[in-house]
Protein backbone atom coordinates (compact mmCIF):
# COMPACT_ATOMS: atom_id res chain seq x y z
CA UNK A 1 0.00 0.00 0.00
CA UNK A 2 1.15 3.77 -0.73
CA UNK A 3 0.80 6.01 1.99
CA UNK A 4 1.46 10.11 1.08
CA UNK A 5 1.56 12.53 4.18
CA UNK A 6 0.34 15.71 2.14
CA UNK A 7 -0.64 19.30 3.65
CA UNK A 8 -3.58 19.36 1.24
CA UNK A 9 -4.44 16.90 -0.80
CA UNK A 10 -8.02 15.76 -3.23
CA UNK A 11 -9.19 13.28 -5.23
CA UNK A 12 -10.63 13.94 -8.99
CA UNK A 13 -12.92 12.15 -11.15
CA UNK A 14 -10.38 10.90 -13.49
CA UNK A 15 -8.90 9.09 -10.92
CA UNK A 16 -5.68 11.12 -10.26
CA UNK A 17 -4.51 13.82 -7.03
CA UNK A 18 -4.03 17.25 -6.63
CA UNK A 19 -1.63 16.98 -4.17
CA UNK A 20 0.11 20.31 -2.27
CA UNK A 21 3.69 19.28 -0.81
CA UNK A 22 3.16 15.56 -0.42
CA UNK A 23 5.93 13.73 0.70
CA UNK A 24 5.90 14.99 4.12
CA UNK A 25 8.13 13.31 7.02
CA UNK A 26 9.21 16.94 9.61
CA UNK A 27 6.24 18.50 10.15
CA UNK A 28 7.63 22.13 12.01
CA UNK A 29 5.31 24.29 14.29
CA UNK A 30 5.68 27.60 15.60
CA UNK A 31 4.08 26.67 18.87
CA UNK A 32 3.20 23.96 20.90
CA UNK A 33 -0.16 22.29 20.94
CA UNK A 34 -1.39 23.44 17.59
CA UNK A 35 -4.21 22.41 15.60
CA UNK A 36 -2.72 19.55 13.06
CA UNK A 37 -4.47 19.70 9.21
CA UNK A 38 -3.12 17.65 6.76
CA UNK A 39 -4.25 15.05 4.21
CA UNK A 40 -3.42 11.50 3.71
CA UNK A 41 -3.17 9.94 0.21
CA UNK A 42 -3.91 5.83 0.11
CA UNK A 43 -3.32 3.60 -2.74
CA UNK A 44 -3.62 0.12 -2.64
CA UNK A 45 -3.90 -2.34 -5.77
CA UNK A 46 -6.64 -4.53 -6.36
CA UNK A 47 -4.47 -7.62 -6.58
CA UNK A 48 -3.82 -7.12 -2.54
CA UNK A 49 -7.65 -6.59 -2.06
CA UNK A 50 -10.74 -9.39 -2.12
CA UNK A 51 -13.02 -8.75 -4.49
CA UNK A 52 -16.42 -7.17 -3.20
CA UNK A 53 -16.57 -5.14 0.35
CA UNK A 54 -13.36 -3.40 1.84
CA UNK A 55 -12.89 -1.69 5.42
CA UNK A 56 -10.52 1.23 5.87
CA UNK A 57 -8.99 2.64 8.86
CA UNK A 58 -7.17 5.35 9.41
CA UNK A 59 -5.28 6.20 13.02
CA UNK A 60 -3.07 9.48 13.99
CA UNK A 61 -1.34 8.90 17.51
CA UNK A 62 1.43 11.82 19.00
CA UNK A 63 4.36 11.09 20.99
CA UNK A 64 2.31 10.18 24.38
CA UNK A 65 0.84 7.87 22.74
CA UNK A 66 -2.71 9.73 22.82
CA UNK A 67 -4.75 9.66 19.63
CA UNK A 68 -5.29 12.58 17.70
CA UNK A 69 -7.53 10.84 15.23
CA UNK A 70 -9.46 8.16 13.53
CA UNK A 71 -11.09 7.36 10.52
CA UNK A 72 -12.81 4.61 9.62
CA UNK A 73 -15.03 3.50 6.33
CA UNK A 74 -16.02 0.94 3.95
CA UNK A 75 -16.57 0.43 0.08
CA UNK A 76 -16.95 -1.69 -2.63
CA UNK A 77 -13.91 -3.44 -5.11
CA UNK A 78 -16.60 -4.73 -7.76
CA UNK A 79 -13.26 -5.89 -10.06
CA UNK A 80 -10.48 -7.69 -8.43
CA UNK A 81 -8.04 -6.21 -10.16
CA UNK A 82 -9.24 -2.47 -9.76
CA UNK A 83 -6.80 -0.36 -7.17
CA UNK A 84 -8.05 2.23 -4.39
CA UNK A 85 -7.23 5.55 -4.04
CA UNK A 86 -8.47 7.88 -1.36
CA UNK A 87 -7.30 11.16 -0.35
CA UNK A 88 -8.55 11.53 3.66
CA UNK A 89 -7.90 14.64 5.48
CA UNK A 90 -7.07 14.29 8.83
CA UNK A 91 -6.04 16.37 11.75
CA UNK A 92 -6.52 17.21 15.66
CA UNK A 93 -4.63 18.52 18.27
CA UNK A 94 -1.22 18.18 18.28
CA UNK A 95 0.14 18.59 21.99
CA UNK A 96 3.96 17.85 22.29
CA UNK A 97 7.18 17.47 19.59
CA UNK A 98 8.22 14.28 18.62
CA UNK A 99 6.84 11.02 16.57
CA UNK A 100 3.01 11.87 15.20
CA UNK A 101 2.59 7.82 14.17
CA UNK A 102 0.12 7.57 11.13
CA UNK A 103 -1.34 3.98 10.31
CA UNK A 104 -3.60 2.76 7.69
CA UNK A 105 -5.43 -0.30 7.23
CA UNK A 106 -7.72 -1.30 3.85
CA UNK A 107 -8.48 -4.94 3.61
CA UNK A 108 -5.52 -6.76 5.03
CA UNK A 109 -2.80 -4.00 3.65
CA UNK A 110 -1.25 -2.33 6.17
CA UNK A 111 1.09 0.57 6.23
CA UNK A 112 2.66 2.86 9.12
CA UNK A 113 4.75 6.69 8.79
CA UNK A 114 5.89 8.17 11.56
CA UNK A 115 6.35 12.07 11.14
CA UNK A 116 8.58 14.06 13.62
CA UNK A 117 6.85 16.71 14.75
CA UNK A 118 9.44 19.64 15.69
CA UNK A 119 9.28 23.53 16.97
CA UNK A 120 10.21 25.87 13.82
CA UNK A 121 14.04 26.27 14.25
CA UNK A 122 15.09 23.29 15.58
CA UNK A 123 17.11 20.75 13.15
Amino acid sequence: MLMILAEYAAANADGTFTVVRGGIDIWKTKSIPFDFQASLLLEVAGSGLPRGFVNMRVSVRDASGATVCEFSGSGVLPKPDERIRAAIHIGGKIASVGPLVIEAQVGLETARQVVNVQLDGEN
